[in-house]
């Protein structure tokens, strides 16, 4: 016959072990796990951001795992506890009210929600959560929960959507690249084709195609240039050079486009610098640098251009008196296809690779 000891020994350590399994259980998870106590219940009845209002000014945490208190920045559980709400959910942003709505509206059950909070640091989290509101006399009293950090998925996930509006951008960028000498180039050939030139007429024309032309051609040329470098198939022939004359051929290369916006090209280059390097992509530097500085410069402006050297390296500078570039962008000048301003209606044509290539 067994006692009534007996009886209470079993039911005491069936209890012990149950919470031994649970304390291993929260221990052990991948997830978060977390209890909110609310220090003055919330009754059920009033108007969401009312019972809001108080979650925000009675909730705190009273338990979690090791694994919640990593997701946050601290140590150990320990720590974390005891924190308001309010320290870790962002009252003042819109989506952390439509969560705790969500959660009242649903019955005090929400699965896969997810919350914008902070960390120790300040630092910005995203979780999924899963959580349980805890209701005796018709009032909430705690809250259960579970939740996964997704704060890289979510960065990822706006890395790949803002490569997709470069992407888009980009394509949009190119085919009015290429539509607008192309459109240049039909126009004239038409007027030749339909003989409605004079003489000079003919001459202007031939020289516009020719422009045109040169422009689109350009425009392919730095499209394969981009990809061989990104395919790694990039060749360079390396010869000795005069750095100067490299710099002069590629000086008067725009000139003529200085000359239209009666910019003046001031060159100081020593004679005698010289280095081993490809010419044709040395020069292509230069034109680059210059037909920026020519390009986003003001009429009667200048570009200055100057060359020295000392024992181990060669110091090339381009400098001009336009409008720079903003701050906001100089972290990203040499990235492919980035522009201070890559709308269709931008006041300066190009792809944004020179300074990539």
């Amino acid at each position: 016959m067994t006692s009534d000891a007996d009886v209470s020994d079993a039911y005491y350590r069936a209890l012990r072990e149950s919470d031994e399994r649970y304390r291993a259980f929260v221990a052990n998870s991948s997830e978060g796990i977390w209890r909110f106590e609310v220090e003055e219940p919330v009754p059920v009845d009033l108007h969401p951001d009312e019972q809001i209002d108080r979650f925000y000014r009675h909730a705190y945490l009273a338990e979690c795992n090791e694994v919640l208190a990593g997701m946050y920045g601290f140590p150990s559980a320990e720590e974390l506890v005891g924190v308001r709400l309010g320290d870790m959910l962002v009252r003042e942003d819109p989506a952390n009210l439509e969560y705790l709505c969500a959660f009242i509206k649903s019955g005090y059950r929400l699965i896969g929600a997810e919350s914008h909070e902070i960390d120790r640091d300040g630092n910005e989290k995203h979780f999924v959560n899963n959580l349980i509101g805890v209701v005796e006399n018709g009032a909430v009293v705690r809250a259960w929960g579970t939740q996964r950090d997704i704060t890289e998925q979510r960065a990822m996930i706006a890395a790949l959507e803002q490569a997709n509006r470069a992407k888009d951008e980009f394509l949009a960028m190119l085919s009015h690249e290429l539509r607008t000498p192309m459109t240049a180039t039909l126009g004239w050939a038409t007027m030749l084709e339909t003989g409605v030139l004079d003489e000079e007429g003919t001459r202007t024309a031939a020289a516009a195609i020719m422009q045109a032309t040169r422009a689109q051609a350009h425009l392919i040329d730095d499209l394969l240039d981009i990809s061989r470098i990104v395919s790694g198939k990039m060749r360079l022939s390396l010869a000795p050079l005069r750095v100067a004359d490299v710099i002069a051929a590629a000086v008067q290369t725009v000139r003529p486009a200085a000359v239209a916006k009666n910019i003046v090209l001031d060159v100081d280059t020593e004679d005698d610098v010289r280095l081993k390097a490809d010419p044709e992509r040395l020069q292509q530097v230069f034109w680059n640098l210059l037909s920026n500085a020519v390009k986003f410069n003001q009429p009667d402006g200048a570009v200055l251009v100057s060359l020295s050297a000392d024992e181990s390296h060669v110091h090339a500078e381009v400098s001009d008196t336009g409008i720079g570039i903003a701050s906001a962008v100089l972290p990203y000048v040499f990235d492919r296809f980035v522009q201070a301003d890559s709308s269709s209606t931008r006041a300066h044509s190009g792809l944004g690779l020179g300074l990539a290539i």
